[in-house]
Formats: structure tokens, sequence, C-alpha cells
């Protein structure tokens, strides 16, 4: 069976699924409130499970962006590094989403891109065999606060600039690019930013849409 690990942020932690002490926005008080019943409603697991691979390491840490010179963030040669196996078996999957933290920081588009691009230099060289899957950033809304809308732009960045940029890294490596964006995808949270089990269902839905129309990357 093909082995999958995760890069990505809090969006992406699930308590008792993270290297030992990685940040996790999934404790069990969230988990509860988010009406997870099990780490098989999460976006990544679904997906993996549909992918018929297994989990090798979930190297998700809350509050991570891409940009920047050490960990966490997820250039970082430690966030790329343990990504492998206890037995440093590498992964035939990588599943990448991340980025919503550089947008909500404000992050140049510029900065992000070759933040990004550093990332995927440094995991193709780390695992030259996996097939590397990126996902565009979806927008999300919060249920019951009917007013509320995730922002299209932050401190002069656009969300659709940072996705943009994305596809187009993504290209250039030559890896495949799972655009949930483009789908139109606005997921369930309770906070603007962590998926319900719903949300996390429909995050799933759409990489595994997007994926039958991908023909681009390794």
């Amino acid at each position: 069976m093909k082995k999958a690990s995760v890069i990505g942020d809090s969006i992406s932690t699930y308590e008792g699924y993270n290297p030992e002490g990685y940040l996790v926005h999934y404790t069990a008080r969230e988990i509860e409130r988010n009406s997870l019943t099990s780490v098989g409603d999460t976006w990544w697991m679904r997906l993996i499970d549909a992918l018929g691979a297994e989990l090798l390491v979930n190297g998700s840490y809350s509050g991570s962006l891409v940009t920047g010179d050490a960990f966490p963030a997820a250039a970082s040669f430690e966030r790329i590094d343990v990504l492998k196996g206890s037995d440093s078996s590498p992964p035939d999957i990588i599943l990448v989403y991340i980025g919503v933290n550089d947008f909500l920081s404000c992050i140049p588009v510029g900065i992000f891109t070759a933040a990004y691009a550093k990332m995927l230099s440094g995991l193709k060289k780390k695992y030259p065999d996996a097939r590397i899957i990126c996902a565009t950033l979806a927008k999300a809304y919060c249920d019951g606060v009917a007013r509320w809308l995730f922002p299209e732009q932050k401190g002069g960045v656009s969300l659709k600039d940072y996705n943009e940029s994305i596809r187009k890294v993504c290209m250039e490596a030559d890896v495949t690019t799972a655009d949930i964006a483009a789908s139109g995808l606005i997921y369930e949270t309770l906070d603007g930013i962590h998926p319900t089990k719903n949300g996390h269902k429909k995050l799933a839905d759409a990489w595994l849409e997007s994926l039958k129309d991908s023909t681009h990357g390794s």
C-alpha cells in the first residue's frame, strides 16, 4: 500500500497524529466542538483513504507559514525532513495544504511565491519519487454568522494572487495542483478558518474532484 504524508497548518492537525512537540489546533476539545468523531473525518484522512493509501506522517503545525527562514516554516529543512517515517521510509504521496497563515499575515505575494518554490524544491530533492499534490486555498464561512465573509484581500494582499502563485509555482515545479479554489468551494467553520466535520468533508470532496481533472505533475 502506498504511504502518504501531509504538510500543513492548523487546519490539518489532529491530536495524536502530529509529530511530538508540534502545535495542534484540533485538541480533544476542538475535535468535539467541530463534531469530528474520529481522525477519519478529517479532509486529509478522507483523501488518503480515497487514494487507497495509508498515513505515514502528518507533518502539520498549527499557526505555521510557508515563509520564514527557520522552523516551523514549511520551507524549512525540519518540516520537510519529518515527512519520512520513523524508519526513514519515504512517502509515496505528499499532500500540501498551507498558505492561509501567510495570507492572513499579509506576506507579500513575491515573498510567498519564493518560499513556496523553495518548499517544493526541498520536497522534490528529499523525496524525488513522491507524487506531490498541492491545493490552492479555499475560502470559509462561519456557521450561524451570515454577515461574516472570508477576506478576498488582507493588508493589500489578494487571495486570488496567492492562488495564482500556487498554480504557477506548481506548474514550474511539475507537481500536481488540486485547484480547490477554482471550484468555488466555501467550507463550513465555527471560527472562519478551521473546518467542522462538514467542512472537512467538503474539502476532501473538492480535492478529489480536482484530481479527477488534473493531468499535470508527477
